[in-house]
């Protein structure tokens, strides 16, 4: 047996993960320059066309519109700052602008007087200690101070980099603690005393006889864990470090094997994620080991886009740990949240499938397969590696595949073939015969499985069934009678055994068997993979193609079993293996993904390639520690993941920033003179008394997993759950003062304990005010003391009143009777007068009568018509947008076809469906019957084109007529005349603007168009 022992820490795989943002999202232009997460959460994006806003769901752009000195001066935005008071400061190719977010109003265009206005840009931009710009431009200017509150600029010119052409143009600033500003420019880095407008020289190079290069930095950065140094980055001279308290500098260059396209040692810009790495932008993504002074290039199977494609030119890490990087070519975000499940490389090229970690002796056992034929052990106190070859695991035994440590000390490797024991302290690896029913030995089996009892007795499963206890007091091997598929654990120690037959539990060395059987009712094939027990009493049972069964075990009768599969949200209903962690959840290892379960309330949380993980197929069983780490074996690999199985996957709901807003009253949008969300409440005023607000959480990260509830304090006490909808709508509010309250909760189910509110009053419409109200009592008062002196009067007051309202029902019904009189009392008396001669013709006169009736017939259908056209604009049924498209079209194709022409409809759908008021749709009606009467009678066309549709707001409306004849002639613009004037006042009385378009041998079109 060889032994050998290396101090060598795991190596990290750093796996980076990226989401992509374009045009195609709704970013203004993908030349994004720089980017900037404000106080209240939202990320905002300078471009190359325009300013955007990003909240996590959607891209809001701010683009210059002529003629409105409240937008945006210039479209082509390169830096951004926010000041104390929440103000965002805007650099443009044109000046610097001012964005007050209460207003959403722009301010600017502030240009400094000492310097050319026609070749001022700001490309640069930094806001110190006391709320003072400092600016750099593409020109070289100098350094620029912008005081906010005042409203001046001053100008200070390095008198030590004026020899140098290029030596006034500045590039990146940064601020102490002592107020001193450290500059990086063309030839070098200074400070800047703003207390004594002093430069002083830091770091500059001379290139001897190349006059034409110069020392170009390009970041600065102070490393957040030792306060001493600051990191720079240049154009063409790598990374730097400086020292400050010694004032000493190293450089450090690209290796030839990381130079990208040939661009070497060009960097942009550098972050610093933690205290031994640093990404650096240039040419693509590079990273710096700070310990070990050497670069990297990250692995990722979701690439940046700006990655492949160009160069990064900015990096911004927001309080979510997430990774804003933007260059000329793109934009992207890496998420730290979903890189939690680090990667580690054990120092050696092995398979590794198995894994055991030691808690008190702190020791990390991996077992391998194949060729290998080694133990690895990793000392985590001391950090190193040691591999341990075992001989006599031979070919014919292929590797570790399972490894236990029981009381004693001793490991236990399963293989593919037999069992050993081997003994740490004496490094002996020691046979054990294994005895099956068939005489022979187990075959290969990807899951084997070992357990140890609280009598320090153990239980191996080999195979599909094979089960073998090794007595520790008798120091020998035993083949049970018991079958599994499937071997777990309970907290007290007992044993679980699941198989197709049932669930078998051995408590107290087998003293107690309790049996629950399978099949379970309506499942005819359970096939379990893997068993385990949570901390509440229930058993969870993997399956290879049902997903998860749990049940809770009684004392007779079978128990009642509960499932999660696909329709649960389970990824898969294959689940190779579960594990309980300290903290009493079931983790599921399935084909698609690693699953995170609440047993409580049965949360899951689903883990695949998306989040992090190398690989969606778990079929090994995690390994928890007390302390909250974790690992997982990726099996064939010398991979293995490692993370905080408390942490993963759990954005803190509580601190992520949240706001309502595209507020609307009686469906209208409202416009503010304050963002909602610093508004003390919102009045509706009578008769506006219902409305919606759209809210979110400002979160980069998790979007999709947030759940939303709302309320309406004041109207109800229980909540409404919005799922991923944000959006609330409350109507018929009565007068009253109401509080909207939201709360949210993660993908586990988890509600977070802050609740939102957003305070709304109704007010009272006139006649429901308390002094009108009081007044109106007083009022009634005075009326009952007269009561009785004035009773007579009253009666006969009441008896006038009587009458009166009798003559309006008079009126009333004179109205309609001369509506129904005007429409079809006509077309009765045709009728009837038609009906009488035809009754007087002669009996002979067959023909005559024949003629007569189908008279009566077209004056009937004509009546009926009229009738139909009445109800239409008086019937409930008709009162929705949709409604009269269907009833126009209908009406319309019976209309053309009894004049012998065909009809084209086009009444396209539209996600509004709007009230359409009773004298809306009955004077569009006549408007469009005359339209097509003008049409049949002068076109001379065969066809009639008749559209109706919707504005984008769902708001404005667009009926047109329109036929292919011959045009108006000169002859029939006087016939025409009394038609087209009796159209345009019945749009009138609607408030619509009526138009008529006629081409000579094209045809003519009538529009109508107005809004609801």
């Amino acid at each position: 047996m060889l032994l050998a022992a290396y101090p060598a820490a795991s190596q990290e795989i750093p796996q980076l993960l990226f989401d992509n943002y374009s045009t195609a999202d709704g970013l203004s232009s993908n030349e994004v320059h720089a980017t900037l997460r404000d106080k209240k959460g939202f990320l905002w994006l300078a471009t190359g066309n325009g300013l955007n806003r990003f909240d996590g769901y959607y891209f809001k752009v701010f683009l210059n519109v002529p003629g409105d000195s409240t937008s945006i001066g210039d479209n082509v935005v390169f830096a951004l700052a926010e000041d104390s008071k929440g103000l965002l400061w805007v650099g443009t190719g044109n000046g610097l602008y001012r964005y007050d977010p209460l207003t959403e109003r722009f301010e600017g265009s502030f240009l400094p007087k000492t310097v050319d206005s026609s070749a001022f840009d700001v490309k640069r931009m930094f806001i110190d200690s006391e709320d003072c710009l400092w600016m750099g431009s593409s020109f070289p200017v100098g350094l620029l101070k912008f005081d906010t509150g005042h409203r001046q600029f001053e100008r200070f010119v390095n008198p030590i980099a004026e020899k140098k052409g290029e030596g006034n143009l500045v590039n990146v600033f940064y601020e102490d603690k002592k107020g001193l500003l450290w500059v990086g420019t063309h030839c070098g880095l200074f400070t800047f005393d703003p207390a004594s407008n002093r430069f002083e020289s830091i770091l500059q190079l001379s290139f001897g006889n190349d006059k034409n290069r110069n020392f170009i930095i390009t970041s600065i950065l102070p490393d957040r864990y030792r306060v001493h140094l600051l990191w720079l980055t240049t154009w063409g001279d790598g990374l730097w470090k400086y020292d400050k308290s010694t004032g000493k500098s190293e450089r450090f260059l690209l290796e030839p094997q990381f130079r990208h396209d040939g661009v070497h040692n060009v960097f942009h810009d550098l972050l610093q994620t933690d205290s031994t790495h640093l990404y650096l932008g240039g040419t693509g993504l590079t990273l710096f080991d700070i310990k070990n002074q050497k670069f990297s290039l990250p692995q990722s199977s979701h690439e940046a886009t700006l990655l492949k494609t160009g160069e990064v030119s900015d990096f911004q890490q927001d309080a979510e740990g997430n990774i804003w990087i933007a260059g000329p070519v793109g934009f992207a975000r890496l998420s730290l949240l979903r890189q939690q499940f680090g990667a580690k490389k054990i120092p050696f090229p092995l398979a590794v499938y198995a894994t055991l970690i030691d808690t008190p002796s702190q020791k990390n056992y991996f077992g391998t397969a194949y060729y290998n034929r080694s133990l690895v052990i990793y000392d985590a106190l001391t950090g190193q590696w040691e591999t341990r070859r075992m001989p006599l695991l031979d070919e014919k035994h292929a590797g570790v595949l399972k490894i236990l440590k029981d009381k004693w000390g001793f490991l236990w490797f399963i293989t593919a073939k037999g069992l050993f024991r081997y003994d740490l302290q004496k490094n002996r690896l020691e046979p054990k015969a294994v005895i099956f029913k068939n005489g022979e030995s187990s075959t290969a089996h990807i899951c084997p499985q070992a357990e140890q009892d609280t009598e320090g007795n153990l239980f191996f499963r080999f195979g599909n069934t094979a089960i073998v206890e090794y007595l520790q007091a008798a120091d020998s091997l035993v083949l049970t009678d018991f079958e599994a598929d499937a071997l777990g654990k309970v907290k007290d120690g007992s044993l679980l055994l699941a198989s197709k037959k049932g669930v078998t539990r051995l408590v107290a060395n087998g003293s107690e068997v309790r049996f629950f059987p399978f099949p379970i009712p309506g499942m005819a094939d359970v096939s379990p993979c893997a068993i385990a027990a949570d901390f509440i009493g229930q058993y969870w049972i993997g399956t290879q193609n049902n997903g998860i069964f749990i049940f809770r075990p009684g004392e007779t009768g079978q128990p009642a079993f509960r499932k999660l599969s696909l329709e649960d949200g389970l990824p898969s209903n294959c689940v190779h293996q579960l594990a309980c962690d300290p903290d009493g959840n079931i983790w599921a290892g399935t084909r698609q993904g690693l699953v995170k379960i609440d047993p409580s309330n049965l949360g899951l949380t689903v883990f695949t390639q998306a989040d992090g993980l190398l690989t969606d197929n778990f079929f090994i069983e995690p390994t928890f520690l007390p302390s909250g780490e974790a690992f997982v074996t990726l099996g064939g690999s010398p991979l293995y993941h490692h993370f905080d199985f408390r942490k993963v996957g759990q954005p803190d709901l509580d601190s992520l920033p949240f706001y309502f807003h595209n507020f609307r009253i009686s469906g209208k949008p409202v416009v503010f003179e304050k963002d909602i969300n610093y508004l003390p409440g919102i009045a509706l005023a009578y008769p506006a008394n219902a409305f919606s607000v759209e809210f979110a959480a400002l979160t980069m990260e998790g979007q999709k997993s947030i759940r939303y509830a709302y309320r309406l304090a004041g109207l109800e006490g229980h909540w409404t759950d919005a799922d991923a909808h944000r959006f609330a709508a409350y109507t018929n509010l009565s007068p009253g003062d109401y509080r909207l309250e939201v709360r949210m909760s993660n993908r586990r189910g988890s509600w977070s304990e802050n609740i939102h509110s957003l305070q709304v009053t109704v007010l009272p419409a006139w006649w429901q005010r308390a002094w009108v109200q009081v007044l109106a009592g007083l009022l009634l008062l005075g009326l009952v003391s007269f009561a009785v002196a004035r009773f007579v009067n009253q009666r006969l007051h009441q008896r006038i009143t009587a009458l009166e309202r009798q003559r309006e029902l008079e009126a009333i019904r004179r109205r309609i009777a001369q509506d129904i009189h005007d429409e079809a009392g006509a077309g009765l008396t045709k009728i009837g007068l038609t009906a009488q001669v035809a009754v007087h013709l002669p009996p002979s006169d067959g023909i005559e009568t024949k003629k007569r009736f189908e008279a009566i017939l077209a004056e009937t259908r004509l009546v009926s018509a009229r009738l139909a056209e009445v109800l239409f604009a008086v019937n409930p049924r008709y009162d929705h947008f949709e409604a009269v498209q269907a009833w126009l079209r209908e009406w319309g194709r019976r209309f053309l076809e009894d004049a012998g022409m065909e009809a084209g409809f086009d009444l396209p759908k539209s996600k509004y469906d709007p009230v359409v008021p009773p004298e809306v749709k009955r004077n569009l009606l006549l408007i469009c019957k005359e339209a097509l009467n003008n049409a049949v009678k002068y076109s001379g066309s065969d066809r009639v084109l008749i559209s109706f549709s919707l504005d984008e707001d769902g708001r404005g409306y667009l009926l047109r007529v329109q036929d292919f004849g011959r045009g108006f002639s000169q002859e029939e613009v006087g016939v025409l005349c009394n038609g087209l004037a009796g159209m345009k006042g019945r749009a009138a009385e609607i408030g619509a603007e009526f138009s008529v378009e006629s081409w000579a041998g094209k045809g003519t079109t009538v529009k109508v168009r107005g809004r609801l």
